[in-house]
């Protein structure tokens, strides 16, 4: 069993594919992802960061959803606690439903967290009504508000369900249930910059 899988994006940029295409019809394959880009580059520094700070923990790292599906499948059947989609290189909110749509088919006990730069910049571009159906649209379990999600996720998995501990994470809206109404920590309620109405 994972305590963590920690997904980086949805797919390959285009470019980064159309290059791999290249290199693969001259023979160059360089083991299962065709090509590293500049991006691949930061989103592993930022991946790195993240299994840092939850050393004691079982914790995968899958770089590009669409194209390590087999990878994916084979984590998902060891059994997952917790997956989350932290980093900042997804492109737009349809990937990060995509991902946690396959995730609950896959093991609907799986608790998904969503954060980092992209989502914390998407979100607060949002009137609050509007948030708030963003965030009932995705279904996460946890959302962190918050480019610096690493040492976060970690008090996600330590608190476990213990509401009291989850209302103390900074950045952090939550639900106890799949249908349930979300959280938000006092953090987030205070936060003016992402003017975030709280949730009942």
């Amino acid at each position: 069993m994972l305590d963590l899988l920690l997904i980086g994006c949805h797919s390959l940029p285009d470019e980064t594919g159309r290059i791999g295409r290249v290199l693969r019809e001259y023979g160059m394959e360089t083991g299962g992802i065709p090509f590293v880009s500049s991006q691949d580059t930061r989103m592993v520094t930022e991946l790195i960061e993240h299994r840092t700070a939850m050393a004691g923990y079982r914790v995968e790292c899958l770089l590009h959803f669409c194209e390590e599906k087999t990878h994916l499948n084979a984590l998902l059947s060891q059994g997952v606690r917790y997956a989350a989609m932290t980093t900042r290189y997804f492109r737009n909110v349809y990937e990060l439903h995509d991902i946690m749509q396959y995730l609950r088919r896959a093991d609907p006990r799986i608790r998904i967290v969503v954060g980092g730069g992209f989502f914390r910049s998407a979100a607060s571009k949002l009137e609050p009504g509007e948030r708030r159906r963003l965030l009932e649209l995705l279904g996460a379990d946890y959302y962190l508000f918050h480019d610096d999600c690493a040492p976060l996720v970690r008090s996600i998995v330590e608190a476990r369900f213990d509401v009291q501990r989850l209302a103390q994470i900074p950045h952090l809206i939550w639900r106890e249930t799949e249908t349930g109404p979300y959280r938000s920590s006092a953090a987030v309620e205070g936060n003016r910059a992402l003017n975030f109405a709280p949730l009942a």
